[in-house]
């Protein structure tokens, strides 16, 4: 299924959404993005969009009742997701798959934008 706008509570392929995010389709929706554990980044994996955790009176995060009810771990929120896209976008002019696969992957385990 391809999706031309950005909707919460959808499940999204991995390369539709991030097709999305550089075209700054969600830039108007305040998201997290869910997954399945172990999540294995490639182009047909899934990533649920769904509204960001609540935090208790003792601050532990309420995740949202979808994505607690389907057992999902947060893997990015909009923000860090977007600067990460949009970093890559300011280094190319166009953006493939790949290209951005390698700058998430490289966010996440080195904390610092791919150059």
């Amino acid at each position: 299924m391809t999706h031309d706008r950005f909707t919460l509570q959808t499940w999204y392929r991995y390369d539709e959404f991030v097709q999305l995010v550089a075209a700054a389709r969600d830039r108007d929706v305040g998201y997290h993005t869910y997954v399945r554990e172990p999540f294995e980044p490639a182009a047909s994996a899934e990533v649920f969009v769904d509204v960001p955790p609540d935090v208790s009176a003792d601050h532990r995060e309420i995740l949202p009742p979808a994505v607690a009810e389907q057992g999902l771990a947060l893997f990015y929120t909009d923000g860090l997701f977007q600067d990460v896209i949009d970093v890559l976008a300011e280094q190319h002019a166009e953006i493939g798959f790949d290209e951005a696969l390698a700058a998430i992957v490289h966010y996440a385990r080195h904390d610092v934008f791919l150059e």
